[in-house]
């Protein structure tokens, strides 16, 4: 038996499997980005 880890987040994986912990990290910070210039909005 093999541990297949993604080398950036450490989460265990299938065999053949691909860690998406980039592309969601990605999509949080873009969700984040819209949060705040939403409430930079309502200043306004």
């Amino acid at each position: 038996m093999y541990d297949y880890k993604c080398n950036k987040c450490g989460a265990y994986l299938d065999s053949g499997e691909h860690c998406d912990c980039q592309s969601k990290k990605e999509e949080l910070e873009e969700l984040r980005y819209m949060e705040a210039e939403r409430k930079s909005n309502d200043r306004i």
